[in-house]
């Protein structure tokens, strides 16, 4: 090796010892960054857990034959379920509501939120909408639209029994439904 190239190599090395001793006192001396100002920030979030659903309030009232309320009357909805068939052409349900009351030979007015029952039987291919839905006969006809569903409200016959349960059907398709069996405005 000639003393050239030794020379060369120990400028390179000292060169290279220099840069790598600053980028050291140059990290050193950097100092930690500060926000300016710190926010807090809040969160939440509803917890649910398998098929566990929040209570759901139904509106009953017992009511006199002459269709004013009764006097001390009582009225609770203790149920709401119902059984699903068919397919995305027309899906169906039986709904049957169970009802204490003490309104005698008097009927009940029930308001019910139906997406709130609880299902027992689904034999229904494709999913339910509520879109188009109609009521379509049992014991009791609506007195409100068919829009409003899934809200209906509703008169029972005579409840003559303290407690009693109640079957109605809905579909999915009012178009598809022969018009003669729509009960809902």
């Amino acid at each position: 090796m000639t003393a050239l190239t030794l020379r060369r190599r120990l400028t390179a090395l000292i060169a290279a010892l220099a840069l790598v001793a600053a980028v050291g006192a140059a990290v050193a001396s950097v100092a930690p960054t500060q926000a300016a100002w710190s926010d807090r920030a809040y969160a939440s979030a509803a917890v649910t857990s398998g098929d566990w659903a929040a209570p759901v309030s139904y509106g009953c009232i017992a009511m006199n034959a002459n269709g004013t309320v009764m006097k001390d009357g009582t009225c609770k909805v203790t149920s709401l379920v119902f059984d699903q068939w068919g397919d995305d052409s027309m899906h169906t349900r039986n709904y049957y509501v169970a009802v204490d009351s003490n309104a005698g030979t008097g009927y009940v007015q029930l308001t019910l939120d139906l997406s709130a029952a609880t299902m027992r039987t689904n034999l229904g291919v494709g999913t339910w909408k509520w879109g188009n839905a109609a009521t379509t006969g049992g014991e009791f006809a609506p007195t409100s639209a068919c829009s409003t569903l899934p809200t209906m409200v509703a008169n029972t016959p005579t409840m003559w029994l303290s407690s009693r349960s109640f079957y109605f059907s809905v579909v999915d398709n009012r178009s598809a439904a022969w018009s003669s069996l729509v009960t809902c405005k």
